[in-house]
């Protein structure tokens, strides 16, 4: 055998494997392409999901700090706070 045909032989033997390799890359990428949309879709729902939980946690904290200042009778001084949106008052709250 020359140093030719080894040569041949050796690239050859090395290119099957490579080849092999970029097939099954090829193949894993186009499955999971199609799927690429639902996790796309299931991200922005969570995202959604989240903005909404923390506004309805902005608006029980508000309602909270309502019914506190209320209660306390604070007088319209105090209570302006609520319009300003600058919470003081109700950090120690019981939370059911």
């Amino acid at each position: 055998m020359t140093i030719r045909q080894e040569l041949t032989l050796l690239c050859t033997v090395a290119l099957l494997p490579l080849l092999a390799v970029s097939g099954i890359g090829i193949w894993g990428l186009n499955q999971a392409d199609p799927r690429k949309s639902d996790v796309a879709q299931m991200s922005a729902a969570l995202r959604h999901h989240q903005m909404a939980d923390m506004m309805h946690d902005a608006i029980r904290a508000d309602v909270l700090a309502a019914l506190q200042a209320k209660s306390r009778k604070w007088g319209s001084a105090r209570a302006g706070w609520l319009v300003q949106g600058q919470p003081e008052g109700i950090h120690g709250a019981n939370l059911p």
